[in-house]
């Protein structure tokens, strides 16, 4: 997707050894550049630096050069190697003070946690002169913005469980002021299923290309399929989105049909529950090589027990037999994995939990296991209802776990089309 380009931008500045060594993800800079982006604020670019002063200061220096401000998080602890302050005030050329204030309220925070109260409130209240302090709702380390002309150094901690309501709360509120006119970014989200990347660039035509300074159109892979997204930059305040990006989202519909299963952030198991709860249908389950992850993402949905009945976990052959009845000389002549056994097990979960639809899925979740005509990844879904049944032969990709994740996604899309047929 092309960059959509304001006047403002900011440079998300994580600061920590554990970043650098891949001991923690970096969840920050991503939730960040999402709230920046609604601001019409460019994100310039992520940097990672380790706990060292001097390298901090350095890179603080460099965003300032490119007109950039920065966000650090992360080094506002008690511990030495906490240095994020002692950058920004070393930078500004500007004196640590004690904040007498400061150090009242992570005293009482330490005291809630019923932990002896140390140096460690003395050190995380020393804040560089005229700074604006961020005191912290869910931690004890405090945050500070520094402000010179329209440039600023705004420090936030790094556990991404203080930093997004210290952000949400007390930075939003700036940023809002010191972005001034600039445009705020309206974002689309559509959702799909069962579609690869050639064959969505392929439907969508032009439509897979933005235009150029007015709308952005990217393509991501998401975890049940591709994310199409559209972003397109307003200088209206209403939250309406403009003609082009409904035109692009209505085409977009018109040329994947139902491979758009939602928009936003809805999710494949979110619209299942909808739909089995509008059509009044109760849902069974019979999981073999995914192992209960079918079951687990159908209970992610809120309110899933409207309509889920419960699941048989299959892995063997006696339990196929003994509670799906599938008669061993169905096993014998097709094997686990096939498309007959698949069937039995739908009509078996269906039958034994008494539900309007069964599902079932068996497979090769490897890493061994698969042969030339049943490679790893290889699976058969089963959909029985009063109507009859249906088999769909399935394959998953990569290690054992996106393979089973994979198979269970393409699971959730096959009984989502068939409740569409409904």
């Amino acid at each position: 997707m092309p960059i959509l380009r304001t006047q403002k931008q900011i440079t998300i500045l994580g600061i920590g050894n554990e970043l650098l060594s891949g001991s923690v993800t970096n969840t920050n800079a991503t939730y960040l550049s999402s709230q920046l982006a609604r601001l019409g604020i460019l994100v310039d670019r992520h940097v990672v630096v380790p706990d060292e002063l001097d390298v901090i200061v350095s890179a603080i220096q460099e965003c300032r050069a490119r007109q950039s401000s920065v966000i650090t998080t992360g080094g506002l602890g008690p511990t030495a190697d906490d240095l994020s302050l002692e950058a920004v005030a070393r930078y500004l050329d500007v004196p640590l003070e004690p904040s007498p204030r400061t150090e009242a309220h992570i005293l009482k925070r330490i005291a809630n946690y019923n932990q002896r109260a140390s140096r460690a409130a003395a050190k995380m209240a020393q804040i560089p002169r005229g700074a604006l302090i961020l005191l912290n709702s869910l931690g004890t380390a405090p945050g500070v913005i520094c402000s010179q002309d329209e440039f600023f150094v705004a420090s936030l901690p790094g556990p991404p469980v203080e930093l997004q309501p210290m952000f949400e709360q007390k930075v939003l509120p700036f940023l809002a002021k010191w972005a001034g006119r600039s445009p705020c970014f309206l974002r689309t989200r559509l959702r799909t299923a069962g579609l690869a990347e050639p064959q969505v660039i392929r439907k969508l035509g032009r439509y897979a290309a933005g235009v150029p300074g007015k709308l952005g159109v990217g393509i991501y892979t998401s975890y049940n399929g591709l994310d199409i997204v559209l972003e397109a930059l307003t200088q209206s305040k209403s939250k309406r989105p403009p003609a082009l990006m409904r035109e692009y989202a209505q085409e977009i519909h018109r040329r994947l049909g139902p491979a758009v299963y939602a928009e936003a952030d809805g999710t494949l198991e979110a619209i299942i529950g909808q739909l089995l709860r509008k059509k009044g249908l109760s849902l069974s389950l019979a999981e073999s090589c995914t192992g209960g992850l079918i079951s687990k993402m159908i209970t992610d949905a809120p309110g899933a027990s409207d309509y889920y009945r419960g699941s048989i976990l299959a892995y063997s052959n006696g339990i196929k037999s003994s509670h799906l009845k599938i008669s061993e000389a169905l096993l014998r002549k097709h094997g686990a994995v096939s498309g007959p056994v698949a069937r039995a097990m739908a009509k078996g979960v269906r039958e034994s939990i008494n539900t309007e639809i069964g599902v079932s899925i068996t497979g090769i979740a490897g890493p061994t296991g698969g042969s030339a005509q049943k490679p790893v990844g290889t699976a058969f879904v089963g959909i029985a209802d009063s109507r009859g049944s249906r088999v769909h032969q399935i394959r998953g990709y990569g290690t054992r776990s996106t393979v089973r994740k994979g198979l269970a996604s393409k699971t959730l899309n096959l009984l989502r089309l068939h409740l569409l047929e409904r």
